[in-house]
């Protein structure tokens, strides 16, 4: 099986673990799941961050986002760990990729696009700033980020399953245009990084 393939297999597994939370375009929550905090979820979210990023948190820890850890360890259960830069914060994975886009560097594992330059493939993140003032052309080294990984695609619509939405593992539909562009208002969307694994 290819990367992508495997990386949708293990959100999707995750996703269905913990109830199928889906959440419609309109950002309306349509499915309930379980919740990061619920009896055996909670060392689920503890299995992200420990496996993930060596840190010991679980889901009972409710002030420490996991959504980071939940992209990082989906991406190592694909077989992607050697050239994915696992971490507790998608800044580290998003801000690399527009920075070698920009400067042209030819063999990296992603490459950061606009949404409005790339549409989202199967496989590939797509992030959106969690504070003020973070876009494709202004980001520190760390800042408040979200990502969810894309699962689907289909004219005016992206599926995406990410942990940590609605304190939950849940795949929410988002807007795009006719030829699959992201086009959601409803947060920040900023970054497509290309999945090149």
């Amino acid at each position: 099986m290819s990367l992508v393939r495997d990386l949708v297999a293990v959100c999707e597994q995750d996703w269905l673990l913990f109830g199928r939370q889906e959440i419609d375009r309109d950002a309306a929550t349509i499915r309930r799941g379980m919740q990061e905090t619920d009896e055996r979820f909670w060392q689920r979210v503890g299995d992200y961050r420990r496996e993930a990023v060596g840190r010991k948190p679980t889901g009972r820890d409710t002030d420490l986002p996991c959504s980071a850890a939940f992209v990082s360890w989906a991406v190592r259960q694909a077989g992607g760990e050697v050239r994915f830069p696992a971490s507790a914060s998608h800044s580290r994975y998003i801000r690399r990729p527009i920075r070698d886009r920009r400067r042209e560097v030819a063999d990296v594992p992603s490459r950061g696009f606009r949404p409005a330059e790339r549409a989202p493939a199967v496989g590939d993140p797509i992030c959106c700033a969690r504070e003020f003032g973070i876009d494709s052309d202004r980001q520190p080294t760390t800042y408040k980020s979200h990502a969810d990984v894309v699962v689907a695609t289909a004219p005016g619509e992206v599926a995406a399953i990410g942990g940590n939405v609605g304190n939950s593992v849940a795949k929410r539909q988002l807007r795009a245009d006719a030829v699959g562009r992201a086009t959601d208002r409803r947060q920040a969307w900023f970054a497509v990084p290309e999945n090149r694994l």
